[in-house]
């Protein structure tokens, strides 16, 4: 019948003037109930189709991935940003999906090595090698955080005639601020040092027990600040053990490397 034709050409005019689409994706609807809904929306004259994520920083922290380190805290990425652009490829019904994320991250949580070189007392040089684990903050606020540490390490005092070896723990607090690309710090640790003899040069130590007290200042670097730069000063002595005025105090420069 001639007018069933005029019927499917006013039908297909109709549908060319349609606007774009938009489809509510519910959670529970072919995806996990915890993902939000997405938003689709489909332009006769772009087929390009945009999944745009919520914008703002989402606090739910993603898998490691390469050139990432694992592990608990601001060390794993946390999303500012996600945007899915979908393109048709050679097979328009299966366009091809590219995704562009931005993630924040930094040092917390990571294992870090610390060597330092240094002069000491009594015309010494002084050589000191430090493995220890930076915590999450315990207190954060916008471009800052203070952050605890332990670490554990060894060290020689050598001069002319005569070295010395200790050992030692130590625990303290990191206080660092700015951005992820160049962040200066403030660090501080004091534990027990045992050492291999009670004397060294002119300097009577008392027993073979110290306790060292360190205070730092240096920049962290690189990617998430793996690397960092550091000039520290240190001091060995019996603490509340004894009241008599002893101890050994050095300086140097240290360099740390987070992996």
């Amino acid at each position: 019948m001639w007018w069933r034709g005029v019927l499917g050409l006013v039908a297909c005019f109709s549908l060319g003037w349609l606007p774009a689409a938009e489809v509510g994706v519910e959670p529970g609807q072919g995806q996990a109930d915890n993902l939000p809904a997405v938003s689709i929306g489909i332009d006769p004259a772009n087929p390009a189709i945009e999944l745009a994520s919520p914008t703002g920083v989402s606090d739910t922290p993603l898998a490691a991935n390469a050139g990432v380190e694992s592990g608990a805290g601001e060390n794993t990425p946390r999303v500012i940003e996600s945007k899915f652009l979908a393109t048709p490829g050679e097979n328009k019904a299966a366009p091809s999906v590219r995704t562009v994320t931005v993630e924040e991250t930094s040092t917390t949580g990571a294992f870090f090595i610390r060597p330092q070189l240094g002069r000491g007392e009594e015309k010494s040089w002084v050589f000191s090698l430090y493995l220890g684990k930076n915590f999450c903050p315990l207190f954060s606020g916008t471009g800052w955080s203070l952050s605890p540490l332990v670490e554990a390490g060894a060290f020689v005092w050598d001069r002319s005639n005569e070295s010395l070896n200790g050992a030692g723990l130590g625990g303290g607090l990191t206080f660092s601020w700015g951005g992820y690309g160049w962040r200066p710090f403030i660090e501080g640790t004091f534990g027990p040092t045992l050492v291999s003899k009670n004397s060294f040069g002119g300097k009577h130590l008392g027993r073979a027990l110290q306790f060292r007290s360190r205070l730092a200042v240096g920049v962290a670097f690189g990617k998430i600040g793996r690397h960092r730069l550091e000039v520290e000063a240190a001091h060995y002595d019996e603490s509340f053990i004894s009241h008599a005025d002893r101890g050994f105090s050095t300086i140097g420069l240290g360099y740390g490397f987070s992996f």
